[in-house]
């Protein structure tokens, strides 16, 4: 979104209120005081959604026959959640056993609590984002939705 380029801040709602910027980058390489340019930016985001990305192929046994929509989604999910937390998941139990992807595909509508005051509440932030993923996922990847003329000039 670009909304976090620039000075890091503290992420209040996340565990631990780690020192954020970007999208969601965290850890070491931030560091407090620093202004980040979209280009640093893309250069700490950049390796953490290829590996989302590396995980989700591992993960989900069906991955080639997804097209580039519901692979994003699922990238989404790893990069925001961890592999661990997907990895556990009913969504990717329910995909690789063969599931259509409508189905599956609003289980990404289930993670939408973060810890707030040490108890765990619903955000409404993560519930529109996750409802835009799940709407990624489940609408445009299916066969007929106005994005597959998109995806034939690939």
């Amino acid at each position: 979104s670009g909304r976090h380029i620039g000075k890091p801040y503290i992420d209040r709602l996340g565990k631990g209120q780690p020192l954020t910027v970007c999208n969601g980058v965290t850890g070491p390489e931030v560091v407090a005081g620093r202004y980040y340019t979209p280009a640093d930016c893309k250069r700490l985001e950049l390796p953490k959604y290829l590996a989302a990305e590396k995980a989700a192929k591992r993960l989900f046994t069906r991955w080639g026959s997804y097209n580039i929509w519901v692979r994003a989604s699922i990238i989404d999910m790893i990069y925001n959640l961890g592999e661990s937390t997907v990895a556990a998941s009913t969504l990717r139990t329910q995909a690789n056993a063969g599931q259509p992807f409508e189905v599956w595909c609003p289980q990404m509508q289930r993670f939408v609590y973060g810890t707030v005051a040490g108890k765990k509440t619903r955000l409404p932030g993560l519930v529109a984002r996750r409802e835009a993923t799940a709407e990624l996922c489940r609408d445009w990847g299916r066969d007929g939705h106005f994005s597959q003329q998109y995806l034939a000039k690939e």
